[in-house]
C-alpha cells in the first residue's frame, strides 16, 4: 500500500453510509508514490474542512532517531504518537487513551525468553 492508497481507503469507507470511518490509523512513514506524512497531511486538511471526522493517526517508522527526537518530529507533522517497527502489540489501547497518554517504546521491543535451568 501507498500513501495515497490509504486515503483513498479512507474516503471509500466513509461513501459507507452505515459507516463512521476509521477510529485510528496507523500510517507507515516510508511508503512509495506519496510517503506516511504526506498522506497524514492531507487527511488532516479534510478533517480541518471536515470533509472527513476527526481521526487519530499514529506514524509507525523502522528510523534510527531517538525517542524523544521521534516523538517531537511526529507530533509536529500531525501524528498523535508513532509505534517504532518492528512491533508486536499485546493489548489494542482505545484512541482515548493514546491521546492521552504515551505508550513506552519497550512495549515495542521483543521479550527475551527466559532460560530453563
Amino acid at each position: 500500500m501507498n500513501g495515497k492508497e490509504a486515503i483513498d481507503k479512507v474516503m471509500k469507507k466513509l461513501e459507507n453510509k452505515c459507516c463512521t470511518g476509521y477510529q485510528m490509523i496507523v500510517m507507515d512513514i516510508n511508503m512509495p508514490v506519496m510517503d506516511g506524512i504526506e498522506a497524514s497531511k492531507v487527511l488532516r486538511a479534510k478533517m480541518q474542512r471536515k470533509e472527513i471526522p476527526q481521526t487519530v493517526i499514529i506514524a509507525a517508522s523502522a528510523d534510527s532517531m531517538k525517542d524523544d527526537e521521534k516523538l517531537v518530529f511526529y507530533k509536529e507533522t500531525g501524528f498523535i504518537d508513532y509505534l517504532p517497527k518492528p512491533c508486536l502489540l499485546y493489548t489494542s489501547p482505545s484512541p482515548r487513551d493514546l491521546s492521552t497518554s504515551r505508550m513506552p517504546s519497550s512495549a515495542c521491543k521483543k521479550k527475551k525468553k527466559k532460560k530453563n535451568n
